[in-house]
């Protein structure tokens, strides 16, 4: 056991004594290389003892036993719990600031950061209650800092941002800053203008977060992505515009913006391209308006060129929005990529037949229809759906919320219906299934009131196949047997028949005898003799 204790006690001891190597100017420094001459600003014994008081400049240079060493760091911990502690003067040959290195350091009013620190630690100023001044030597050393954590920003505490010796109310970042670091702005209450450098690629995590004064934001071509928070809480934004090279934007990017009045994007195509990872990454959330360069959006007319529009594309108020058009080169549409409050939207059009059923939603809110509740295919309304042939599928969400549709006629080339394709089509009276085989449909294709209220017309001898297909089986009005006129109803070149009108424009159930105009589902026209 006396052996035991005198370990304990020699272990202290050295502890102790490796605390720092020597003391100078009332500052205590650990050599940190005897070969490079570098130390590092330390604590006296015991870490958060609060060893310092008053006002602390630390210097570049400190000679001792006749060397000349050169102060690169503070140690973690190093001025931890000083309460008595008032001003800190970092010299420019510092690099790093250890992990709580200033915590609890509550009388603590004003610090200047040298331009050579890179890396802050992790709570290096917790807790610094009355913080008042937070000055950097220049823009770009503030740029370059790489902070582990919203309290290794001086500013977390609370304070004013200086930048050589001058209140940070306008800055212009410079040139050659290509990203700005996570944290770098937190809190930066007085900044109320930003200047962006064309070559900057990224906008770190934070790094405007809690900016309340910042007015406007203007994101230059070149930046590819936004971090997660990076303006949340930037109360007085008005306006922002999205420079054509966005690719991603992080979570909460945008959350409580709330006075965003305009969002400017460079493009449709870069609008519709862009990764919001919620709906707090998109400016427009908050938006009354929408301008692509400078022009007011009133109509949404996603340009052929584009394939996929992504989740929460188009957010907001939408005061300006009365139509959307979607062409036929779209083929996926992310997750509410249409969640607005709009009252306006009087039109929603699709390009074709085939290509709404091509499309992939991601969700119901993904599908504009639900805005008008109609069906317009080529600028004109449709109530009796006719699936070309050839299309093999019918996707989820297809033909959601029409409510304008009175009949659907489905192909034998159909062998899969998704999810909620029909919900809420309440007016579809019919549904005519060419194919003997049923497709396979989910639970939810169809909604309880097309079992009850709905009948469903299959060909001759296939009913009993319908009667014992999951699903199928639910509609209480399976008829056995089309009617000649949908039977007959594909034109020579394979397309479906969209629409059969008689020469006077009254619209037909089916051809007649003599001259009919048929017209498929890309909106073709041309005339048919029926002898």
């Amino acid at each position: 056991m006396k052996k035991y204790l005198t370990t304990i006690l020699m272990s202290t001891i050295s502890v102790c004594a490796l605390a720092y190597d020597f003391e100078e100017g009332g500052i205590y420094y650990e050599i940190t290389s005897s070969n490079e001459q570098t130390i590092a600003v330390t604590y006296h014994n015991d870490y958060n003892n609060g060893d310092y008081t008053g006002d602390i400049t630390i210097p570049e240079n400190v000679e001792h036993a006749g060397k000349t060493y050169r102060v690169t760091s503070i140690h973690w911990g190093a001025f931890c719990g000083s309460t008595e502690l008032k001003t800190v003067s970092i010299p420019n040959s510092v690099e790093t600031i250890g992990e709580n290195a200033f915590a609890r350091c509550t009388g603590l009013k004003s610090i200047l950061i040298g331009s050579g620190v890179k890396n802050i630690g992790s709570g290096a100023f917790a807790s610094c209650s009355s913080l008042e001044k937070v000055e950097y030597v220049s823009l770009k050393s503030l740029c370059n800092i790489k902070f582990t954590h919203e309290n290794s920003n001086p500013l977390y505490s609370g304070g004013h941002l200086y930048i050589a010796g001058e209140i940070a109310k306008s800055i212009v970042i410079p040139d050659d800053i290509t990203h700005i670091m996570d944290y770098a702005f937190w809190q930066c209450k007085d900044i109320e203008q930003i200047t962006l450098p064309y070559g900057l690629i990224d906008i770190g995590k934070y790094a405007f977060f809690g900016c309340e004064n910042l007015q406007s934001l203007k994101l230059p071509d070149n930046v590819l992505s936004i971090g997660i928070c990076a303006f949340r809480n930037c109360s007085s934004l008005t306006s922002v515009q999205v420079g054509k090279g966005m690719q991603e934007i992080g979570g909460g990017a945008f959350q409580d913006c709330k006075n965003i009045g305009i969002v400017d994007y460079a493009s449709m195509e870069s609008l519709c391209s862009i990764k919001y990872q919620d709906t707090d990454s998109n400016p427009l959330l908050w938006s009354h308006h929408l301008t692509i360069n400078g022009k007011t959006i009133n109509d949404i007319v996603i340009p052929n060129t584009v394939t996929s529009i992504g989740d929460y594309a188009f957010l907001g108020w939408g005061d300006d929005f009365t139509s959307i058009s979607i062409p036929e080169s779209i083929t996926k549409i992310g997750k509410s990529a249409f969640l607005f409050r709009s009252a306006n939207i009087k039109k929603v059009e699709f390009a074709s037949i085939r290509s709404l059923c091509g499309i992939e939603f991601a969700n119901s809110i993904a599908n504009p229809i639900t805005y008008t509740f109609k069906l317009v295919i080529n600028g004109e309304e449709v109530r009796d759906v006719n699936i070309p042939a050839g299309v093999t599928s019918i996707g989820d969400y297809a033909f959601h919320g029409a409510d304008n549709i009175s009949s659907v006629v489905i192909p034998a080339s159909v062998t899969s219906i998704g999810k909620d394709a029909f919900w809420g089509n309440y007016g579809l009276g019919n549904i005519y299934c060419l194919g003997s085989n049923p497709p396979s449909i989910a639970n939810n294709s169809f909604t309880s009131y097309h079992y009850s209220g709905t009948y469903l017309h299959v060909p001759s001898g296939s009913k009993s196949k319908y009667e014992s297909t999951s699903y199928w089986n639910q509609f209480e009005n399976i008829i056995d047997g089309l009617p000649s006129a949908v039977e007959s109803i594909e034109a020579e070149d394979g397309n479906r028949v969209s629409r059969i009108y008689d020469l006077s424009g009254r619209r037909l159930n089916g051809k007649q005898r003599g001259l009919n105009i048929l017209i498929d589902g890309s909106g073709k026209a041309r005339k048919v003799t029926n002898r």
